[in-house]
């Protein structure tokens, strides 16, 4: 029988069709949560996450990650990968990210209480414009974020190369010394919005300098490699002064043809903060030294000062107060 074009078309039309009802019929799974529902601000946020497809680990995806404060504004965004296996090509690619003086000169180490800059190179690889999100997250050496923001919002024509640059980006009299990392992103949207992210994170590692004694815990969580189908990132609460409240945690990512999306919530306390003013100084000591000794028989018994808990405030209690004493917060109106 003679084989014709007609023929032809109708098979590649019965193979399209097949394909695409067997991506619809697996079943893309995405999960995200934390090891723990509340924060104190003097800890770690370990955030961790799967993607399965019918049950088994999916490999070569990426997954955008963004966490909002009580305020609605973004904390942390990052692209997190799956596993070993996402290469490109990617359609709109970020070249690199680079710290850079305010004449956009590449720079390495920037004074506490002064200004940074950084430039992101953008390209897209397509025939067709994109409209896209630069993100850029910044974190202390001790993974705490303490600038999350947008550089650039727009349209990137076909085969277009742009450089985008933020100047100044103002780092805190209080910053942690020592050696920061600087995440940039590329999204069709925000992830908060169910955004997708257009290609794996470029990061770039620079150094804070100072006579900043804040305190740096040395027993952080190490991120170990992910295992296959799994995704992780860890936060630090402190140093900063930031909002108490509930935090919101969003999830997206797209494999084939499928599109999973996934939110979680946390809440972030000042524990020790008796007074609840957002602070804790000798107002908080002197609650729970005038509280010191009692149990839930005494009169001058107060609940909120067994910080410990153990049904007595004693020595204890007292450490903690003592240990986060000058550490501030915002209290979420």
């Amino acid at each position: 029988m003679k084989i014709t074009s007609i023929h032809l078309f109708i098979v590649f039309l019965a193979t399209i069709f097949a394909l695409a009802g067997i991506v619809h019929g697996l079943t893309l799974n995405l999960t995200i949560a934390t090891n723990k529902q509340t924060y104190n601000t003097l800890e770690q946020v370990l955030i961790t996450g799967n993607l399965t497809t019918d049950g088994l680990p999916v490999s070569d995806a990426l997954v955008a990650v963004e966490v909002d404060n009580p305020k609605n504004q973004a904390f942390a965004i990052r692209t997190l990968p799956t596993g070993p296996d996402t290469t490109g090509p990617w359609n709109v690619e970020i070249l690199g990210v680079t710290p850079c003086d305010s004449a956009g000169n590449p720079k390495y180490v920037f004074p506490s209480g002064g200004n940074a800059g950084f430039k992101v190179a953008l390209k897209n690889n397509m025939a067709n414009s994109y409209e896209v999100i630069i993100t850029l997250s910044i974190f202390y050496a001790n993974s705490a974020p303490f600038a999350t923001f947008i550089p650039f919002r727009g349209s990137l024509d076909p085969g277009q190369t742009i450089i985008i640059m933020k100047w100044p980006v103002p780092i805190p009299d209080d910053a942690i010394v020592g050696e920061a990392m600087v995440f940039a992103n590329a999204y069709d949207k925000l992830p908060k919005n169910g955004g997708l992210p257009y290609c794996p994170e470029a990061a770039a590692a620079f150094n804070i300098t100072g006579t900043s004694s804040t305190f740096i815990n040395t027993n952080l969580t190490s991120e170990e490699t992910p295992l296959e189908g799994t995704f992780n990132l860890t936060i630090a609460l402190f140093p900063m002064k930031i909002y108490l409240g509930n935090y919101t945690i969003y999830a997206c990512t797209r494999r084939q043809l499928q599109i999973a999306s996934v939110k979680s919530t946390f809440q972030v306390t000042l524990l020790g903060d008796l007074y609840v003013d957002g602070k804790i100084d000798m107002k908080d000591i002197a609650i729970v030294a005038k509280a010191f000794g009692t149990t839930p028989d005494d009169p001058n018994w107060r609940p909120e000062a067994d910080l410990n808990p153990n049904g007595k405030i004693d020595m204890k209690d007292i450490a903690i107060v003592a240990k986060a004493f000058g550490t501030e917060s915002v209290i979420d109106p």
